[in-house]
């Protein structure tokens, strides 16, 4: 309830209340009433004791999105209190006070009392006849840590966290069996690293138990956001599925796991995938665009079995001399690293892909063409994949599969037995020929070329750790070096009623971990039942968040960094817990109030420091499951600004991880974008450029509420009546008048009667 209209005569008088609650010996509530005037409210008598002003001073801070509230302290005489000293009914008698809240109210004449700030009770000093009692803001996550849910019985002997992990968002699994086996190099083929670790938490006979965040059943073995665990392949980057013994099937399905959920992976981490060579090994002969021969990420543009995108070892020239007859031919070796693969292979299969061009005046002879490779068992036998021979025409692209028609891909049978104990050598020779025999010619003919390319190299294999007698210890041995395996099922689901389904906005799961940890209760309808949410979830509406935490953290810190990288504030309207908002520059901001050179006295027109503007911000965001770096990122400029205040190549220009939001980041040139259209407009549009400041005195009691007689607060936009006003102009801003400037609250500072504000220009 806001005030009345009583708070708008000219005569006001203001009274602010101090309920200070405690504890009796048994647990009962008990309290301590004060006021500056004494007063009777709701049948208890306000002691009017308090000797000094105190302000209370509320702000939001723009660039990190948070909300503070200052601390204050008041002045008391050591009074008689109900028989003793007031300062023994505070401290070091049978009631308990400190540490315990302290709610300030404001009364305007007889209405009801409107809270305006929250406190705790934090230190009492005496100088024998006063009191100074300090008053700390409160709020409903302080000492609060999460996660919070725990296994019953520790694992210490491996040091993993014994915390079930609190994860948000949409995440996939990658799908890769023997049947079906994925390509996987940095990523599973058309799939994605969208997952998130889980902490191994025990290893028994069969399994490892790896903590998960909730239930997550009812998945098919092709689902994508299934639970099942995978294992990262360090040394192709990438995150592989583990397989039941049939080779086709998961545990894709959580089990009440020690008042939580676990996922099981079998003990032999069984899994089946493709994966390509890293980088040129020593001696490769395809010097131009090595990368190109096996297409990995080290290569963005490339593509696999791309004819544009090829490793060669060159062309071939010649001219031959009129009316003879002979031959020519190159040969040369593609060598390329491969990754060494933990775990025993039991079955590895080459894929190789090329071809050969002829081209030219090369219509007298055939072009042979050959693609080899080295067996891996490390002699000296080459094994012909592919072999193409056909009569000589001009410009003829010839792939290695009897046809004209170009790449050809062939693939072996399995070669496990030219490995020895397991493991893949460390590295692969491919070897390219190409021969042109040529009959008799009447005349040279120049411009004969013969070339051969590379264009992929793909090794399937199936890997498992093996536990036979002398092989056992090693395979134990390296089960208990895994933390962690990681998981493409669900996050967190929504828990307040009225919303369901998985959480995967940024701004959804913010209200949730207040619903979750600090009880906050918005009933069924947050939409209607905390101010502003209803605009910020429209807003906010594909803002997805991909987040895990495994190990304690304050909710606070949590709290404030998804109000950052969300682009929102949460605060309590009023100091009052039970009046939750959300807060956030709109698209079109809607104004609350008009103030005038008679509402206001004492005021001051700045701009924001320049040191305040950051017009580039590089961007990383999309955290990688299991290193520390960020898989994505992007430079965000306003060119504009940086032209027009002469900004120097190396200033205003800030580093920006983000943690926790993998959507709606911003592209590199945000200027003209909407506030709302992504995180680097959001904050370009603040910071982007410079702004006026505006710090006044709101002398007229009417333009301390808004139109339900709600106070104004931080977070409300105010315009000023540019046909009454002074000065008459903001500077020589906005070509020299208010018309259309609108500006946030940023911050209110209440003494008793009076309001003081700063403002900004949004």
């Amino acid at each position: 309830m806001g005030f009345t209209d009583h708070i708008k005569l000219s005569n006001t008088v203001e009274n602010w209340l101090f309920d200070i609650s405690g504890k009796d010996g048994g647990g009962s509530d008990v309290h301590v009433y004060l006021a500056f005037n004494d007063v009777i409210d709701s049948g208890h008598f306000h002691y009017g004791a308090i000797l000094n002003q105190p302000s209370i001073r509320e702000g939001i801070d723009l660039r990190n999105s948070t909300a503070k509230t200052s601390n204050i302290s008041i002045n008391i005489p050591d009074f008689e209190y109900k028989g003793t000293l007031i300062s023994n009914e505070l401290f070091g008698g049978s009631n308990l006070y400190i540490n315990h809240s302290v709610q300030v109210s404001s009364k305007i004449a007889n209405d009801t009392p409107v809270v305006i700030g929250n406190f705790r009770l934090v230190d009492i000093k005496s100088n024998g006849s006063t009191i100074t009692l300090s008053l700390a803001s409160h709020r409903p996550w302080d000492f609060i840590t999460i996660p919070q849910a725990k296994t019953v019985l520790a694992n210490n002997d491996r040091g993993i966290a014994e915390y079930f992990p609190l994860v948000y968002g949409d995440y996939q699994a990658n799908r890769s069996s023997q049947g079906t086996p994925a390509l996987c190099y940095g990523e599973c083929a058309n799939q994605s690293n969208k997952l998130f670790p889980v902490p191994v938490h025990k290893i028994d006979t069969e399994k490892l138990y790896c903590l998960m965040p909730e239930s997550d059943t009812g998945n098919s073995s092709n689902s994508g956001d299934s639970a099942v665990p995978h294992l990262y392949e360090k040394n192709v980057d990438a995150f592989v599925p583990l397989l039941n013994s049939s080779g086709n099937t998961y545990d894709d399905n959580t089990e009440s796991y020690q008042n939580g959920n676990a996922i099981t992976a079998p003990l032999n981490l069984y899994r089946a995938f493709k994966f390509r060579p890293e980088t040129p090994y020593s001696g490769n002969e395809f010097t131009t665009n090595p990368y190109n021969a096996y297409d990995t990420p080290n290569n963005s543009s490339a593509t696999a079995v791309d004819v544009s995108t090829t490793a060669s070892f060159g062309a071939v020239n010649f001219t031959p001399t009129a009316g003879s007859a002979g031959s020519s031919n190159n040969s040369l070796d593609l060598k390329a690293s491969i990754p060494q693969i933990d775990g025993k292979v039991t079955y590895v299969k080459l894929q190789l892909s090329g071809y050969s061009v002829i081209d030219g005046n090369a219509s007298n002879g055939t072009l042979t063409s050959n693609m080899k490779y080295l067996q891996l068992d490390g002699g000296s036998t080459y094994t012909q994949m592919a072999s193409n021979t056909t009569t000589g025409t001009s410009a003829q692209t010839l792939g290695y599969d009897g046809s004209t028609t170009g790449v050809a891909t062939h693939t072996t049978a399995d070669l496990v037995g030219q490995i020895t104990g397991g493991k893949l050598p460390d590295h692969i020779n491919v070897r390219h020929t190409a021969l042109w025999d040529y009959g008799n010619l009447n005349d040279g003919k120049s411009g004969n070329n013969i070339s051969g390319f590379n264009s992929d190299i793909i090794l399937d294999v199936r890997v498992k750790l093996p536990f036979s007698a002398d092989e056992a210890q090693s395979s134990y041995n390296k089960l208990d070096s895994i933390d962690f395996l990681y998981s493409g099922g669900n996050g967190m689901s929504h828990g307040i009623t009225g919303l369901s389904g998985t959480i995967t906005d940024i701004h959804e799961a913010h209200l949730d971990l207040l619903n979750r940890f600090t009880g906050l209760d918005v009933a069924t309808n947050p939409a209607t039942n905390i101010d502003g949410y209803s605009a910020l979830n429209t807003d906010r509406n594909g803002w997805s968040i991909r987040y895990w935490l495994l190990e304690e953290e304050p909710l606070k810190n949590v709290l404030e960094q998804m109000q950052y990288e969300g682009a929102f504030i949460f605060r309590f309207k009023q100091g009052d817990f039970t009046k939750p908002q959300y807060i956030h520059i709109a698209d079109s901001p809607t104004t609350t109030k008009v103030l005038s050179k008679n509402d206001i006295s004492n005021i001051n027109i700045g701009i924001t420091p320049f040191s305040d503007i950051i017009t580039n911000q590089t961007i990383n965001y999309d955290r990688h499951p299991a290193l520390n770096r960020y898989q994505s990122s992007v430079v965000a400029a306003n060119s504009t600004a940086r032209g027009k205040w002469n900004i120097q190549t190396k200033e205003n220009k800030a580093n920006v991880n983000l943690d926790m939001l993998v959507a709606n980041i911003g592209d590199t040139d945000p200027t003209n974008d909407d506030p709302n259209d992504s995180f680097a407009a959001y904050y370009n549009h603040i910071f982007g450029d410079i702004k006026i400041i505006v710090q006044c005195d709101v002398l007229n009691p009417a333009k301390w509420i808004d139109s339900n007689n709600d106070p104004v607060e931080v977070g409300d936009v105010i315009e000023f009546d540019e046909s009454n006003m002074f000065p008459t102009t903001p500077l020589g801003h906005n070509s020299a008048t208010w018309n259309n400037l609108q500006f946030m609250i940023i911050e209110t500072k209440r003494t008793l009667g009076k309001l003081s504000l700063t403002l900004r220009e949004i």
